[in-house]
């Protein structure tokens, strides 16, 4: 939620913000100060491989601030916006959403696609799946292997070579992950994230010495699907639309389009969560980010989600699918294609323009659907397609 400060209370944030840290992703600069040391120690375990020289004017200035400020809750103060957060446990993963949303937006010269990176001999493999679908245990069972770690949650896709770069942030590990005994969790931060529970921030290089790869070119694009998957639910998607206040006129909105169906409620912390069911036919989708745009003010956050459980018990499938296929689900995969993204201004807001790119990458990338299964199972499978390659 944006407020309305004066020049007098921006001036009083900046001044109690002591704890100062820098970083660089992909050429853009954050310089991220706050009145405790808690926020900026969260910020660099997380982005520890990010971490860079102070700089004189980054391109995204982020101020926190925790203690009472002007309204009586914590703010955020990005490049003199302010932006209201939430008070409780999930203060600094809403800090972290509000600033590195301004990261993202900021990316123009690559394709952010929501995906795990991890190579051999200079071949990638990129692994995309919903966040319950064990992709992360995937890919740290390959580097045990031998494979280098690029990246855990975003593959960089560099628009003028097609290669891939690394974006190493730290790994969240969910206490049930096997990998996570193989560190001292009682030293890694645990951090309670939004939607998604409480993970331990783990570095690669902590599980595995001098793991980290630079950049590649991608040889294989892997997306995880349930093998219990129907066909109606691959012919729509889930959204979850977090508000930071109840709204029932933007939920009469949505559903009034034939073919969106609001499905449940849910009351979450400081906000409240609508989900939505969308047919993907009749620009939908379109309509329903419309909408989204006009109440920007309103909305926490949406988030594509999946209501099937991955089952970790049948025998995994490989199977080749169709570049068009892989360039669809790509495009909605893509994390820096918001409302005020540079990536998009640079395809003149066309996502068409961005498919047909995302097309032209994949020339080369044999693309598969993989179902989920035993681990060890579905990290043989793609082992055996390097072997074969």
């Amino acid at each position: 939620m944006f407020l309305t400060l004066t020049s007098a209370q921006i001036k009083n944030i900046k001044e109690a913000a002591l704890h100062k840290a820098y970083f660089q992703f992909l050429g853009v600069q954050l310089g991220l100060a706050a009145d405790t040391a808690e926020a900026v120690e969260v910020y660099s375990a997380m982005y520890r491989n990010f971490a860079s020289e102070p700089q004189p004017a980054p391109h995204i200035m982020c101020y926190i601030q925790r203690s009472a400020a002007a309204n009586g809750k914590p703010i955020a103060l990005v490049n003199d916006r302010a932006y209201q957060l939430f008070e409780d446990e999930l203060f600094m993963s809403h800090a972290h959403m509000v600033i590195f949303q301004q990261v993202l937006d900021s990316i123009d010269d690559h394709m952010l696609i929501h995906a795990g990176v991890v190579a051999r001999e200079g071949r990638g493999v990129i692994i995309s799946g919903p966040s319950t679908y064990g992709k992360s245990t995937l890919m740290l069972e390959l580097v045990s292997r031998g494979y280098s770690f690029l990246s855990d949650e975003f593959c960089p896709i560099k628009l003028d070579t097609f290669t891939v770069s690394a974006f190493p942030r730290s790994i969240g590990l969910r206490k049930s992950n096997p990998f996570l005994n193989r560190v001292d969790k009682h030293n890694c931060l645990l951090l309670k994230n939004i939607g998604r529970g409480e993970k331990y921030l783990v570095n690669c290089d902590d599980l595995f010495p001098d793991s980290r790869g630079s950049c590649c070119k991608a040889q294989y694009l892997i997306l995880l699907r349930n093998g219990k998957s129907s066909n109606s639910l691959r012919n729509s998607t889930t959204i979850d639309l977090a508000l930071y206040h109840d709204n029932q006129a933007v939920v009469d909105e949505i559903r009034s389009h034939h073919g969106i169906d609001h499905v449940g409620t849910y009351i979450e912390s400081d906000y409240v969560v609508y989900r939505f069911s969308i047919t993907l036919h009749d620009g939908l989708t379109k309509t329903f980010r419309d909408i989204c745009a006009r109440y920007s003010n309103q909305i926490f956050y949406q988030e594509r989600v999946t209501q099937e459980e991955a089952d970790f018990t049948t025998v995994p499938h490989l199977q080749p699918i169709a570049r068009s296929s892989a360039s669809l689900e790509l495009l909605k995969n893509l994390r820096n294609r918001s409302s005020r993204s540079k990536l998009l201004d640079a395809f003149n807001r066309k996502s068409s323009r961005l498919l047909l790119t995302i097309g032209d990458f994949l020339n080369g990338v044999e693309c598969y659907e993989m179902t989920t299964g035993p681990l060890l199972k579905m990290a043989d499978m793609i082992e055996e397609l390097y072997q074969k390659g």
